[in-house]
């Protein structure tokens, strides 16, 4: 249990990647409608729409970029 705690970073973001790829994917076999606007012009906007999205819920937590490097460090130093 505790690996799967040191290496939660990681794993949320190699899920993340995992489930971008899988959606991309079907984006790209299955389209919905036809495409308007080329994919190069739109993920970025979407992407940085969840960049924003993030960064708003660790504010709203209270969270701050150091509070990720230390909480990571309390949980290695427990291994």
């Amino acid at each position: 249990m505790s690996s799967v705690l040191a290496e939660a970073a990681h794993l949320r973001i190699g899920l993340s990647l995992g489930l971008l790829a899988l959606l991309a994917g079907a984006e790209t076999a299955w389209p919905r409608r036809v495409r308007t606007q080329p994919r190069l012009r739109r993920w970025p906007g979407n992407l940085g729409i969840a960049l924003v999205d993030a960064l708003t819920m660790a504010a709203a937590c209270g969270l701050e970029p150091d509070d990720f490097r230390s909480n990571h460090d309390v949980i290695r130093s427990k291994i």
